[in-house]
């Protein structure tokens, strides 16, 4: 049976209580009764993703995505595609709500995908999440991934193939060659019969690109699809390609869901949910079940 995100975001402290840490390893159960745990490599702590969950439990990081894309991916089943799938939050995320989901995860960077790779190993889940090591655009080929070399000593969770993607007085990049599909070509390639449900993007201001090498996945399969939007996002064109396929946006506040505004950086919610127009209703009714007060 399902528990509602609402009942979750009451009992965020009883969840977060459930977490353990292990041979540097945290240990998460979604709030949903039939849920798998997934597990994350802490790296001594230098996973930002698995730090927060460690130390501020399933509402930690990014809130409040990971209940809107439990819940869809939830309601939706299919083959789920992580665009960006850094270490594996969301990826695992599908594959714990849902036994019957199968996920393509893509992340070109190679330090991060050795790490990918490890929580799947730990997860069991290599038979249901694909790791491609590409990145994806909106033409096939390859191009030059842009990484700041920041002396943090964390995991990096920021690359680009957009060399400006940072403002101006970040840390200087360093550069490396990646392979680059794009999801129209990515889907006749595989072969997959799965419907696509959901899609995840976030690689640092060129999800527009992203979309834009998705207008036939777009079209026939009419997933829902979050992307992130930054201050050098191009927000023209990504409300063009929304508008062009019959999508609404979504922006996803940690308390509220603003809906069908032009698409624009919001410092208090950077994911915005594009939901196909014919099912904006149902849409509305899922991201309520997770407590957040839609305003339209």
């Amino acid at each position: 049976m399902r528990v509602s995100c609402a009942l979750q975001r009451a009992g965020s402290e009883r969840f977060a209580r459930r977490l353990t840490a292990a041979a540097d390893v945290v240990s998460v159960r979604p709030p949903f009764d039939d849920a798998q745990p997934l597990a994350m490599k802490l790296v001594n702590g230098s996973d930002q993703i698995a730090a927060a969950m460690a130390t501020g439990g399933w509402l930690a990081f990014e809130r409040p995505l990971p209940d809107v894309f439990a819940t869809l991916v939830r309601a939706n089943g299919g083959l789920v595609l992580d665009v960006g799938a850094n270490t594996g939050f969301y990826a695992l995320i599908a594959m714990s709500v849902d036994r019957s989901v199968d996920v393509h995860a893509f992340e070109p960077f190679p330090p991060v995908l050795a790490l990918l790779h490890d929580n799947m190993t730990i997860n069991r889940a290599r038979e249901r999440v694909r790791v491609f090591e590409e990145a994806v655009g909106h033409t096939p080929g390859h191009a030059l991934l842009h990484v700041p070399t920041r002396p943090h000593g964390l995991v990096e969770t920021s690359a680009s193939l957009n060399p400006d993607f940072r403002l101006a007085g970040d840390f200087p990049f360093t550069s490396v060659a990646v392979a680059v599909t794009t999801l129209d070509e990515h889907m006749a390639s595989v072969g997959e019969h799965a419907r696509v449900s959901v899609v995840k993007v976030d690689v640092e201001s060129l999800e527009h690109e992203v979309l834009a090498g998705a207008t036939a996945l777009l079209a026939r399969e009419r997933p829902y699809v979050v992307v992130e939007v930054l201050p050098t996002s191009d927000t023209d064109a990504l409300e063009q390609i929304r508008a062009s396929c019959g999508y609404v946006d979504v922006c996803l506040r940690p308390q509220e869901a603003i809906v069908g505004r032009a698409i624009a950086f919001d410092d208090d919610g950077w994911n915005h949910l594009f939901v196909p127009a014919e099912a904006l209703d149902e849409g509305i009714a899922l991201i309520e079940s997770c407590g957040l007060d839609v305003q339209r």
